[in-house]
């Protein structure tokens, strides 16, 4: 829609900045689009206003890759346009225009090369006959009550015939600010990147070398551009044994002990793509079947994957998923384009199914909203492509480059804290538990407790509670910055280092450990010990006190020992708690509480 200003001057706002960037230009070259109404669409074509009649809107979708709109021009003319993806809309022109395709093809390929978004456009002239012919087959397809669908696609492909080529548009789709070095710190910290676009392989390939996901000094990299199940096969057996080739190559065995067999030639030079001036890598046909799966742990050196949208429909096949994955797996980068947004969702899918990985996705627009709710993290970008994306997602922000600190401060913090969390849980409770069990042995498991009722119940309510929950909050091992300028120490998250069976298992004995401590010191202590007059000089009151009191303590020293960060409130939650502990334990034991409540505090006396 436009927006004019009260200056005269006109503002667009698109669905996309693609669309607002076509209009701008258009208008830049004397082709004004002033408004729009359910029922036309008002230009203003070198000073002459014209008002087109809008007839049907053929709806653009990821499959089609295209939209249409029919229109009738103030001569009665009736004609359809029509814009979309290349690959896609240049199959569907009439035969005359080869040679303009050729060229229209050459101009695509360079401009994807230069790392430019690019559309073709094109139109058919419709008789009244066709019109009326089609118009009632689209009314029908559209009211229809079963595969409603369906029928409006084939409605859309029998109209979308025999066009006639108007030309190509390429919009620059510059990298946000900190893009680059995002990737590389983020690749420093051994998180796999993919890149899943909608763009076609130049594009792509070219966003890849802008972003530094992909470098000259990679040792290769590999094309996947099959046709069929079994090229698409073929593609990623040669690019295993390719690697395995390479790496032992690196590692100084010779060529003729290469497990497998096969690639004995090696690859092809880089030769020009079919039917355009793309690049893709060609190697020979196989002579031999794919190198086990188990090879491909020992490689070394970096390597690319990217492949074509048509060849990730066989490769997400159930008979060669495997495959796919231990291939990209290998590989330091991995790009796929002209893929849909299933085909997103259905790789975040697949990794999370054969890989035992943490998957984010993030995203900015509404081709990406499946891919991230299919992830077990979904970040989606505010920007002009719309807030779909924001509003599936579970943490949004404005540019990339903040993902970098989302990672690296706050996820390891609360990987961090997590942990020490889980520990501490674990340990305080076994060490409040296992007293009750040696009890057991002197009281003859009759069920009676080591504590009092009051002490049971306020233990984890008021005691322990604070002073964890600030620890899970506020706890940080390294400043912000630092972990922005170490990236490894991001792997011991990605190693599960911190809260494992073995961790879990060192807690599980260190509170049991506590806990023998705290039982069978004071037992032998207050045992035996007795007055000048030979009375006993403790009871079970006295123990059950010393035994919590103990406890309490020993649980809030070893809460500070594992605190690694301390603010206000950790203190005021660690030492009040502590604090408070006396102090209900002094007002529960007092004479008053006696007096008033003798039944409920029997353990008092007014001597």
């Amino acid at each position: 829609m436009s927006e004019e200003k009260s200056e005269g001057e006109l503002f667009y706002k698109a669905q996309s900045p693609d669309e607002s960037a076509l209009v701008t230009a258009a208008r830049n070259f004397g082709f004004v689009f002033r408004s729009r109404t359910p029922g036309t669409i008002t230009t203003t074509e070198m000073g002459r206003p014209v008002t087109y009649t809008l007839l049907a809107i053929l709806d653009f979708n990821n499959i089609r890759k295209r939209m249409s709109v029919i229109v009738r021009n103030p001569e009665g003319r009736i004609c359809l346009y029509c814009k979309g993806a290349d690959t896609v809309l240049l199959e569907r022109l009439h035969p005359s225009n080869q040679e303009l395709m050729n060229i229209t093809s050459d101009h695509l390929n360079e401009y994807a090369a230069d790392g430019l978004r690019t559309l073709a456009l094109a139109y058919r002239d419709l008789s009244e006959d066709e019109w009326e012919t089609w118009s009632e087959s689209h009314r029908c397809a559209d009211k229809a009550a079963s595969c409603r669908e369906d029928r409006l696609a084939a409605a859309y492909e029998q109209i979308e015939q025999d066009m006639m080529l108007l030309g190509a548009t390429a919009i620059e789709d510059k990298l946000q600010e900190g893009v680059q070095e995002t990737i590389a710190v983020l690749s420093l910290a051994n998180i796999k990147i993919w890149v899943l676009t909608g763009d076609k392989q130049e594009t792509a390939v070219n966003i890849g070398y802008s972003c530094k996901m992909l470098t000259d000094d990679m040792t290769d990299v590999f094309i996947i551009s099959g046709h069929t199940v079994q090229s698409v096969r073929q593609e990623l057996g040669r690019a295993k044994q390719r690697m395995i080739d390479l790496s032992r190559t690196r590692d100084g065995e010779k060529e003729e002990e290469m497990a497998g067999g096969f690639m004995e030639n090696g690859f092809k030079e880089v030769q020009e793509g079919d039917g355009g001036g793309g690049k893709q890598l060609q190697c020979p046909p196989p002579s031999a079947p794919a190198p086990p799966s188990n090879l491909m742990d020992n490689i070394s050196g970096e390597f690319a994957l990217v492949i074509n949208g048509h060849s990730l429909a066989h490769a997400l096949e159930a008979d060669m998923e495997t495959e796919f994955v231990s291939t990209a797996c290998a590989c330091k980068a991995v790009i796929c384009c002209r893929v849909t947004p299933l085909q997103k969702a259905q790789v975040v899918e697949l990794i999370k199914k054969h890989k035992k990985a943490v998957t984010l996705a993030i995203g900015d627009g509404a081709n990406d909203v499946s891919m991230i709710k299919s992830a077990h993290i979904g970040v989606g970008i505010s920007g002009q492509e719309g807030i779909q994306a924001v509003l599936a997602s579970d943490y949004s922000f404005s540019q990339f480059r903040f993902l970098q600190r989302l990672l690296l401060v706050h996820g390891r913090w609360s990987y961090l804290r997590m942990c020490r969390f889980l520990c501490y849980f674990f340990y305080k409770n076994f060490a409040f538990t296992m007293v009750h069990f040696w009890f057991g042995f002197f009281c003859g498991f009759s069920a009676q407790t080591v504590y009092d009722q009051y002490f049971i119940t306020l233990y984890n309510i008021v005691y322990t509670s604070l002073p964890v929950l600030a620890m899970g909050i506020f706890d940080q091992d390294v400043p912000d910055q630092r972990s922005l300028e170490y990236p490894k120490l991001y792997e011991p998250g990605q190693l599960n280092l911190l809260f494992n069976k073995r961790e879990f298992f060192i807690c599980i004995a260190q509170g049991i450990y506590t806990s023998v401590v705290l039982f069978f010191v004071p037992c032998a202590v207050l045992s035996n010990a007795t007055q000048s007059t030979g009375v006993p000089l403790a009871d079970y009151q006295t123990f059950a006190v010393t035994t919590a009191t103990a406890l309490v303590i020993v649980v809030s020293v070893q809460i500070a020992l594992d605190t690694g960060f301390w603010t206000v409130i950790n203190h005021v939650f660690v030492w009040g708690s502590l604090g408070l502990y006396f102090t209900i334990m002094f007002a529960l034991h007092s004479q008053t509480l006696f007096k008033i409540f003798p039944n409920q505090f029997h353990f008092v006396s007014c001597g």
